[in-house]
């Protein structure tokens, strides 16, 4: 027997319609009610973390493991399971797992692929939680809220590596520490989004392995479906490829919005992923760290940051006034 999806009559007006029609019918207007609520905001994006349904991995429903599972390169792996109650797993190409309780586990429906690269659970509660597996090997997990019944709160149960640690960053995200402080992945700043394009105050809490983000939509008259996003990455670059003298950086696209505090493993992370060790030189570091502190924030869609080898080292506030490209 059909079963009226709630969330669908308070997401669109035709609830009427709806609420008597087909099975078939009925997927497919819950499907495109909540694609069209990221198009809406990715049609306003100021940064790729909005760009909701761009650069998506390809999920396969493995069976045999119940969940829909993404392979990028290396061993960046994506599962994804098809029980609600069953924690979401992002492991990273260095062999980093973190696992991901999702909201409202207990009483969510069935993960169902709405997307290429997205799986959504209806929560039951005006409210749907979508897994959006991304070919960097990041995921973001995209709240959308269908109206003010909506909760404000939605908290995800973290499981990190032995020795690592989850802090909220100085940006607005949050970070995961390794025993000796390294940084190993985190989740970018809290953003929300009315159908509107105006945003919606939101934030963090994190208390001990639980991140909760709060949503506060509920006291102005906002336009709905609203969205919100945390979106978790483990790797800051994708790779980098020498041209002559210059190295062209490519950060991943979660690696464009984590927390400052990550220049370091993104140095590291270069330094791994070059070939040979020319690229090794306090100079070419300090160029990486400028890139990482200001270019990304005033060209966040820069395609590379270039690194150039032949620049002779100076001091850090030099190489900022130079645009992160110290003086021949």
């Amino acid at each position: 027997m059909y079963k009226p999806l709630r969330l669908i009559a308070l997401i669109c007006s035709a609830a009427v319609a709806l609420s008597i029609a087909s099975p078939a019918e009925a997927d497919f207007d819950y499907k495109s009610s909540i694609t069209g609520a990221f198009s809406e905001v990715s049609a306003k994006a100021e940064h790729q973390g909005m760009r909701l349904l761009s650069n998506l991995a390809g999920l396969n429903l493995e069976k045999s493991a119940k969940a829909y599972v993404a392979r990028t390169s290396g061993t960046s792996i994506t599962i994804i399971p098809v029980d609600p109650s069953l924690p979401v797993q992002v492991t990273a190409r260095q062999g980093v797992t973190v696992l991901i309780g999702m909201p409202f586990s207990q009483r969510a429906e069935e993960a169902q692929l709405i997307a290429e690269g997205a799986v959504t659970y209806d929560n039951q509660n005006a409210s749907t939680s979508t897994v959006i597996a991304k070919a960097d090997g990041s995921v973001q997990i995209a709240t959308v809220l269908a109206s003010a019944e909506a909760p404000t709160r939605y908290s995800y149960e973290l499981t990190l590596p032995a020795g690592v640690q989850a802090k909220l960053g100085n940006d607005g995200g949050v970070v995961f520490l390794g025993a000796s402080g390294k940084h190993l992945g985190g989740i970018a700043p809290a953003w929300s989004r009315d159908a509107r394009g105006a945003d919606v105050p939101t934030h963090y809490e994190l208390s001990a392995s639980t991140l909760t983000q709060i949503v506060d939509h509920q006291n102005v008259s906002y336009a709905y479906p609203v969205v919100a996003d945390p979106w978790l990455g483990l790797e800051l670059i994708d790779r980098t490829t020498w041209q002559s003298k210059t190295l062209q950086v490519f950060p991943t696209l979660w690696g464009r919005l984590a927390d400052t505090g990550s220049r370091w493993a993104a140095w590291d992370e270069v330094l791994s992923k070059t070939p040979g060790n020319r690229e090794n030189t306090a100079s070419m570091r300090d160029q990486l760290y400028c890139h990482v502190d200001f270019v990304r924030k005033v060209d966040p869609f820069k395609t590379s940051w270039n690194l150039d080898l032949d620049r002779p080292y100076s001091d850090y506030l030099t190489l900022v006034l130079n645009k992160c490209n110290n003086p021949k």
